[in-house]
């Protein structure tokens, strides 16, 4: 049964990532997550995008299935961590393979899984929010359910607020190579990072994707910004 072998693969990322992060002396703060709200139905997530390690922050709290693209396939341990969880790949480059991938986000959204999506389209070095690509959010209003914005804050790195002088220890952006990257991240001592679950964001049959994204922008982005 493949939603028994989905739900067996997420389960144990979520096991697998929780001592990835103790391994890297991750210390994950979560604000406003209901645990009762989350054992009772599942949700479309939408979350802001740094790193390849936004997947294990994520995942450790809550877990997920994850959409991300074809070139996070193509790097590596990561690709094949992803891969082992029942990510979902989608291509950016090819706009006409967007209705298949909302037919199957849709389809394991109504098997009762969460979905956690990056709207950003790309990893940013964490200055602000990029503007949101919106085509995604439509599963959430064809399987008949809610969105939960979530706003991802590194806070601290080896006991310094984050800032450009050291975000790069822990920003994947732009065309850096993922070796190296995850080599300097090996010698880090401690990281801070925060997962806030924001104000549930009701669908409807005639909710647009605009109004959609906006609604999850506009609190993704001011939580990114509040001190």
């Amino acid at each position: 049964n493949q939603n028994e072998r989905l739900k067996y693969f997420t389960k144990n990322v979520s096991k697998r990532s929780k001592e990835a992060l103790g391994r890297l002396n991750f210390d994950v703060q979560v604000k406003g997550f209901d645990k009762e709200l989350m054992a009772k139905q599942n949700f479309l997530l939408v979350c802001n995008h740094m790193s390849y390690l936004d997947i294990l922050v994520v995942s450790s709290v809550l877990p997920s299935v994850f959409v991300t693209s074809n070139d996070l396939k193509e790097s590596g341990f990561l690709g094949t961590l992803a891969e082992l969880g029942g990510s979902i790949f989608i291509e950016r480059r090819n706009r006409s393979q967007i209705e298949k991938d909302l037919e199957q986000m849709t389809a394991t959204l109504k098997d009762g899984f969460n979905i956690m999506i990056y709207p950003e389209g790309t990893s940013s070095n964490g200055d602000s929010v990029l503007p949101f690509k919106k085509s995604l959010l439509m599963s959430a209003v064809f399987a008949g359910k809610d969105i939960i914005p979530v706003c991802l804050k590194y806070r601290e790195i080896n006991g310094k607020p984050f800032s450009p002088a050291n975000r790069d220890q822990i920003c994947w952006y732009g065309d850096m190579d993922f070796i190296p990257h995850f080599l300097q991240l090996l010698k880090t001592k401690k990281v801070v990072v925060e997962l806030e679950f924001l104000n549930l964001v009701k669908t409807t049959p005639e909710s647009t994707r605009d109004d959609l994204a906006k609604q999850c922008y506009d609190q993704i982005s001011a939580a990114y910004s509040r001190k």
